[in-house]
């Protein structure tokens, strides 16, 4: 089949969306389909070797259109600043945070009850980092749906070209942004089949006020109209057919993912090795509003000096760096690129993943957590209801406890003095097997057949 997949984001960007895209569309080959990615052209210092790199030696095509000239100065900008910080050692500028949870300010709830707040918008570390993120602020709020708004009208053009061009069997259209989802419309009026690669919903906590109605509109035609709605979760599946009905399309959960590594194996991980804390907790990745460490921060704090935990960010938020400051057991390891996170992680004894505020939305770095075969210390305000703490349950892969400090004391205290005693591990399953499910190589078969299958039927008109 010839596809058509229309996604903002793809490598050499570095965000979860883009690793996604790129994975699901080698699954696409895998299978024997021909794919061709319409992303948004990069301007960074790197980007034409670092794209040729990616498409060498690949059957995919990929095609990469001009997002404006907004989005190319912030590119150029933010790719100037990355290159003096790693000739100088200095931090990434992108994505920290200076809004404390406890001060996130609760909008209305959305028009179908469906618990969606709003949160406030995060403030970069300094004024360059203020500058970029005003650049890409400002585009964002002169058209819904924002991020990616230019991108998606030359994405539009290139499609009706396309079709015009020759037989198009489908189009996918990746959420995050929401931009390509918009083409949704064009498909309709070509007479073209598409599949909503939607991910999480469009309607979030993060939506701006102005645009809530417009996020609901776009997100009840994606889910109405698409042959197929392709979501990352079931709470997410189930959010969406409380919102919009009985007359959601068929909707195939398909999660984030990991790519194996030689340490996770059926031996389980390889732990940290001797020397330094006995026990040795390790978060990697950024900290936003609506995950709060906090608890967990102060927790550390008083613990045992036997007990440390690392943290591979971007940022340390001003809100958690008192706490950070004021004992020994919390390391800031600093931005480490992604090769040097993963060397981190497998050296954890216990690997921390917070839950976000909605459940609908689940973590990428959960299962990227999943291939490094450690045990896991899963943090939620919802337990019951957190698809997360169900699966580490279900796997027997580590522990799940509310953000309450003295709780996540008492347990660290427990999980210490299996540590001294050798038996940490006791009683989880910390096999490579057992997660093999979630591998991008799984996940990537189970969307190209899933895709496959909407499409023979759409088809044979049984859809």
């Amino acid at each position: 089949m010839r596809l058509l997949y229309f996604a903002h984001e793809y490598p050499p960007e570095r965000s979860p969306q883009s690793l996604r895209t790129e994975r699901l569309a080698a699954g696409l080959i895998a299978a024997g389909h021909d794919v061709t990615v319409i992303t948004r052209a990069m301007h960074l210092h790197e980007t034409t070797s670092a794209n040729e790199r990616l498409e060498a030696g690949s059957s995919l095509q990929v095609v990469r259109l001009n997002a404006g000239p907004l989005n190319r100065l912030a590119d150029l900008l933010l790719a100037w600043h990355q290159q003096r910080n790693r000739a100088s050692g200095a931090r990434d500028l992108s994505g920290s945070t200076d809004t404390p949870p406890s001060e996130i300010s609760n909008g209305d709830p959305d028009r179908n009850d469906a618990g969606i707040h709003r949160v406030r918008s995060s403030d970069p570390i300094n004024w360059k980092g203020r500058f970029i993120a005003g650049l890409r602020t400002f585009e964002e709020r002169l058209k819904f749906p924002g991020r990616g708004y230019f991108w998606g009208r030359r994405a539009k053009r290139w499609l009706i070209d396309a079709i015009n061009m020759g037989p198009v069997d489908g189009v996918i259209l990746s959420h995050e942004p929401a931009s390509a989802l918009l083409l949704g419309r064009v498909c309709d009026e070509l007479g073209v089949t598409f599949i909503a690669e939607l991910g999480d919903p469009v309607l979030a906590p993060y939506t701006p006020g102005k645009w809530v109605e417009k996020a609901f509109e776009l997100e009840h035609s994606v889910c109405t109209r698409a042959c197929l709605v392709v979501v990352t979760s079931d709470a997410t599946a189930q959010l969406l057919q409380k919102r919009h009905g009985a007359s959601v399309a068929r909707v195939s959960v398909i999660s984030q993912g990991f790519e194996p590594t030689p340490a996770g194996n059926d031996e389980g991980g390889a732990g940290h090795a001797e020397g330094g804390a006995l026990l040795r907790l390790v978060y990697s990745g950024r900290f936003y509003p609506f995950r709060d460490p906090t608890p967990l921060f102060e927790a550390i704090a008083v613990s045992d000096k036997d007990v440390e935990l690392q943290i591979a960010t971007p940022e340390i938020p001003a809100w958690l760096g008192p706490i950070a400051a004021s004992t020994s057991n919390i390391v800031d390891r600093g931005f480490l690129p992604h090769a040097e996170s993963l060397e981190l992680q497998k050296s954890a004894d216990i690997l921390v993943n917070f839950a976000n505020a909605d459940s609908a939305q689940v973590p990428g770095k959960f299962y990227e957590y999943l291939g490094m075969c450690r045990p896991i210390l899963h943090i939620t305000p919802h337990p019951e209801s957190d698809p997360q703490a169900a699966l580490v349950a279900k796997l027997k892969r580590g522990w799940v406890l509310r953000p309450e400090s003295g709780q996540i004391a008492d347990e660290i205290r427990r999980l210490l003095d299996l540590a001294r005693l050798g038996k940490l591990d006791e009683g989880l399953d910390l096999s490579m097997s057992s997660v093999m499910a979630y591998s991008w190589d799984a996940l990537g078969h189970e969307f190209a057949m899933d895709i496959g299958r909407a499409l023979d039927k759409k088809k044979a008109g049984t859809i």
